[in-house]
């Protein structure tokens, strides 16, 4: 089993990847967006609750 410290040096590594940066700009803030936009809609009710 990995050490923690050995588990965050791998995750580090992989989140320098030109790509992984590229999706994590695009992506991110469509999240946020997705969220802001759900978040202002009316409530909806379900089944009479």
């Amino acid at each position: 089993m990995k050490t923690l410290e050995q588990q965050l040096a791998g995750y580090a590594a992989y989140h320098r990847d030109r790509r992984n940066i590229l999706t994590h700009f695009v992506g991110i803030p469509m999240i946020v967006l997705a969220v802001a936009i759900l978040l202002s809609r009316p409530g909806m009710q379900s089944g009479g609750l």
